[in-house]
């Protein structure tokens, strides 16, 4: 595992939280019941759409440097990720653009700060890796703060995406 950042002190708890970024396919395991945790609360389209993580290709992009995952630890247990591909940008090739995949805490962990300061972990990660711009996503229909989180940091809107089901 790769193993950086701050230890952070749960006010609540007096736990240890650790943020760091860590090899996909070192956290699998941990990581699949968390995908179907989050695409249960928070995945439009959950009735037609079928939840099934190409791991292979997570892995192969990870081990590439094509992709990060920042990861969210409380006394060693996953509690939150986020994953963002890096690379040239199609029309911007000489600039590297992080684009943010997926992220989710568990709801216990919620209301924290901890998405906040795993997003200031995230862009210094993403710094030293040579990425210019971060694209961040989120569910416009469960935002869980995430848009508050953004603003905060300086984030502007800049793009709208809207999806419609076309499949049978």
């Amino acid at each position: 595992r790769y193993r950086r950042g701050a230890f952070l002190a749960d006010t609540g708890l007096c736990l240890v939280v650790q943020r760091q970024t860590e090899r996909v396919a070192d956290c699998i395991s941990e990581l699949a019941p968390m995908f179907a945790r989050a695409f249960e609360e928070m995945g439009q389209f959950r009735e037609k759409l079928v939840l099934s993580p190409d791991y292979a290709r997570y892995v192969a992009a990870n081990d590439a440097g094509l992709l990060v995952l920042t990861t969210l630890r409380r006394d060693g247990v996953l509690i939150g990720y986020l994953t963002c591909t890096i690379s040239p940008g199609l029309h911007h090739s000489r600039n590297r653009i992080a684009v943010m995949d997926i992220m989710n805490i568990d709801r216990e962990a919620r209301g924290r700060g901890y998405i906040f300061r795993m997003m200031l972990f995230l862009e210094t990660e993403l710094r030293e890796r040579g990425a210019d711009l971060l694209i961040c996503h989120y569910a416009a229909h469960k935002p869980l703060g995430f848009d508050r989180v953004l603003a905060r940091m300086g984030f502007s809107s800049t793009e709208m995406n809207m999806a419609k089901w076309i499949g049978i």
